[in-house]
């Protein structure tokens, strides 16, 4: 008689329970269940030894079927937009934690063919593409400034991490201009050079500041608003950095 439930498994290669984080668990398992579906019906059930070995099982025969044609979705570019984001999410974890998963039924019957690989570190990281420069404006708050070159570091935190600063440069001239506002909240206008990221959207790989003024909070907040606002309306419909920037000057 066949079981009403079917059990799957996500193996992580690189990581074991004793290494696998009570927050990263939650960011894969998240993930995981956008990936199956049949979220009223697919139940976390352990971590096992080993390599880190996460069970879910599907409660229902029907239930179990929908999910193995949702992973054999997936694996042919014919899912919801939703689960294949989801996919592409764990493998960035994946990437992270330099592991590969693997996540499969243990039993076979109506989830037959269904098993899902996640290339995560072994996937070819795409390059980024530079798209050239623009003259425009960045805004942020003066965090460094110092350097004995002729064009002077300048750095502006926008966000949080590495990728939270604008690494620009300026004249000595400018640079000495610019050290009375440390820490403060300042526009700069001036030429930068535009990547595309592999995920989408713009990265500000270097930026030579030709002028700048102080903001104050209320202008900066503002300026953060108006720039996810334009993010979120999605940047894959802009064919080109300078229609970007020329949609921003509009605001």
């Amino acid at each position: 008689m066949m079981s009403e439930n079917v059990e799957f498994e996500f193996r992580i290669d690189a990581l074991t329970p004793e290494t696998l984080s009570m927050k990263r668990l939650a960011e894969y398992l998240k993930a995981l269940a956008v990936v199956m579906g049949e979220t009223d019906h697919v139940c976390f059930q352990r971590v096992e030894k080993g390599s880190a070995l996460l069970k879910q099982q599907v409660i229902g025969h029907e239930a179990a079927e929908r999910v193995g044609q949702r992973l054999r979705g997936i694996r042919s570019q014919q899912a919801p937009k939703e689960a294949v984001k989801a996919f592409h999410d764990i493998n960035k974890l994946l990437l992270q934690d330099n592991a590969v998963g693997t996540l499969r039924p243990l039993t076979q019957g109506v989830a037959a063919n269904s098993d899902l690989y996640f290339p995560g570190r072994e996937e070819p990281e795409e390059p980024e593409i530079f798209v050239g420069e623009e003259y425009g404006h960045l805004d942020g708050i003066l965090v460094q400034i110092g350097g004995r070159d002729t064009t002077v570091p300048v750095h502006l935190q926008f966000g949080t991490g590495p990728e939270g600063v604008y690494k620009c440069t300026a004249s000595r001239s400018l640079a000495l201009k610019l050290a009375h506002y440390l820490f403060k909240e300042v526009r700069v206008e001036g030429v930068g050079s535009w990547i595309r990221k592999p995920g989408g959207g713009w990265k500000c790989k270097a930026f030579q500041i030709e002028q700048f003024e102080e903001l104050s909070t209320q202008s900066l907040s503002q300026s953060l608003r108006d720039a996810r606002a334009a993010l979120s309306d999605g940047l894959d419909g802009i064919g080109s950095p300078s229609e970007f920037f020329r949609e921003m000057r509009k605001d």
